[in-house]
């Protein structure tokens, strides 16, 4: 479902229609867009496995594959597409035969012009979708929601996420001469965990999401609450294969992204006042980390703490090697 929005947006549509329907047995999850119609060769290149138009580092579907990847996931499913410039059509369906796939060309009565791709599903597959639709569209393409792309599922329109904020601000960052946009948001209520953080997208795709080393400095009451889209689409080059992330190992320049977006939030943060500079907040206080506090504080165990420079127990003394002993610790 994911792939085929990306395409969509690949091929500059400006609309993407998503509806599952259900005809007697046959359950299936169709989606048109409205972006330029394929040629006669684009339509031919498209029956082939892994052959794409795409430049390569260009695009965020999965190259050459996109909505074909369901035809691996189950022998007795069929596609069908349609491609029309409003006048004229092509049309196929696609299946897999014995391992190959096979593509059979149809008349196609379609007028509206896009494309159109409809996918037979899996009883479970089509169930899980009517579930979570709605929730993987809005988490994935959300940057592209809030922007000009509109999305409908089984006709009504998916609404951008737009939480009540405390802070919303727009900043660019430079990281080896490319320049990446940056929408920080500071909301008034606590955040589902999937939104927490600095999220980069690449054409209104998620890509990424970073959790930065600084956030046990926030403020105990905003440690939820900060969120931060970043425009990555300077480092697409970098993607993986898939379009589900940057490449393992990447290059220095995805790192510099990462690491100069970190600082800039932060000092936006911290000028904003939403950091409260105490040393002690730079360990997340969980449960866990709370109890040993607790337990230093008591002077039996202070031996314990590997801050402490002082005290009395096992490895106190001249020469010892524990944090209580004067000796490296």
């Amino acid at each position: 479902m994911t792939e085929a929005a990306a395409n969509a947006i690949d091929a500059k549509a400006a609309r993407v229609d998503v509806e599952l329907k259900t005809h007697f047995d046959d359950k299936a999850i169709s989606f048109h867009n409205d972006g330029p119609p394929m040629s006669e060769e684009q339509f031919s290149d498209y029956h082939v496995i892994a052959r794409s138009s795409k430049s390569r580092g260009t695009g965020i579907g999965f190259a050459g594959i996109g909505a074909k990847v369901y035809l691996a996931a189950w022998d007795r499913t069929a596609m069908r597409t349609e491609t029309s410039d409003g006048n004229a059509a092509l049309g196929s369906e696609m299946y897999v035969k014995n391992g190959k796939l096979k593509a059979t060309y149809t008349d196609s009565a379609m007028r509206k012009r896009g494309t159109l791709y409809r996918v037979s599903l899996k009883p479970d597959d089509y169930a899980y979708l009517e579930k979570n639709a709605h929730g993987l569209i809005s988490d994935a393409f959300d940057p592209a929601i809030s922007g000009k792309l509109a999305v409908t599922l089984n006709g009504r329109r998916i609404k951008p996420w737009n939480p009540r904020r405390g802070l919303k601000k727009s900043f660019t960052v430079t990281a080896q001469g490319e320049k990446f946009r940056v929408l920080l948001s500071v909301t008034e209520d606590d955040m589902e965990a999937k939104k927490l953080h600095v999220q980069y997208h690449v054409s209104g795709k998620v890509i990424s999401t970073k959790r930065p080393d600084w956030i046990p400095e926030v403020k105990p009451e905003y440690a939820r609450r900060i969120h931060a889209y970043v425009d990555a689409v300077a480092n697409s080059q970098h993607l993986n294969l898939n379009k589900t992330g940057f490449k393992a190992g990447t290059s220095r320049a995805v790192g510099l992204m990462f690491k100069e977006v970190d600082r800039r939030v932060y000092d936006v943060l911290k000028n904003e006042g939403y950091v409260d500079g105490d040393p002690m907040r730079k360990f997340e206080r969980t449960s866990l980390t709370r109890f040993f506090e607790r337990l230093f504080k008591d002077p039996k165990y202070a031996f314990l703490n590997p801050n402490a420079r002082g005290g009395r127990g096992p490895g106190s003394g001249p020469g010892a090697g524990g944090a209580g002993g004067g000796g490296p610790g």
